[in-house]
């Protein structure tokens, strides 16, 4: 049996793996891209001065940022750039 036949009888998928590779960013720009978002850097603030917001302010935010604040407890800032949870 020739591997053209052999190759036409394989019933199992072949497999391809890919590799991403992201750029690294730096704190500083990091923190730059976070200042520039004005809801990120409102939270980061907040998060700075240990303020507590009021409810109001919480429904001011677009729903994007009621949703990182509510990861509240999880939140750190560490050389001015703020870290989520992680999965």
């Amino acid at each position: 049996m020739d591997q053209l036949q052999r190759a036409n009888e394989r019933i199992e998928p072949l497999g391809l793996h890919a590799l991403q590779l992201l750029p690294e960013l730096f704190d500083d720009e990091v923190n730059d891209l976070q200042q520039a978002d004005s809801v990120i850097s409102l939270l980061k603030s907040w998060i700075d001065l240990e303020y507590d917001p009021s409810l109001d302010e919480l429904h001011q935010l677009p729903p994007d940022g009621r949703k990182i604040w509510s990861w509240r407890s999880s939140l750190t800032v560490v050389n001015q750039v703020l870290f989520g949870p992680e999965d």
